[in-house]
């Protein structure tokens, strides 16, 4: 998790919020972002997830709903984590949020 998390600080978060968000589990750093998304605040980035990824958990989501990340989970791979669930959930609601 340690590297994911500098990973996650040095490509999307930045240094000044990455220092706000220090010390978190990488599943809470996970959830503030899809948070500001959501907002529109930071923009998604599909290279985060993946593109193959991004495009099945999309399509999970349109057909499963976003309320829970269980039956999504349940639905996708093994290799497509929550986090990755999780921000392409606030995408999508982002994206309806939208129109």
């Amino acid at each position: 998790a340690t590297n994911r998390f500098a990973w996650w600080w040095r490509s999307c978060v930045g240094r000044k919020r990455g220092a706000q968000l220090r010390g978190r589990q990488f599943s809470t750093v996970v959830n503030l972002v899809a948070d500001l998304i959501e907002k529109g605040r930071l923009e998604y980035r599909m290279e985060w997830v993946g593109a193959e990824n991004h495009r099945q958990a999309e399509e999970a989501v349109h057909r499963l709903g976003s309320q829970w990340l269980k039956p999504l989970r349940e639905a996708l791979p093994a290799e497509i984590s929550y986090e990755q669930i999780r921000l392409v959930v606030a995408f999508v609601r982002r994206a309806e949020a939208r129109v």
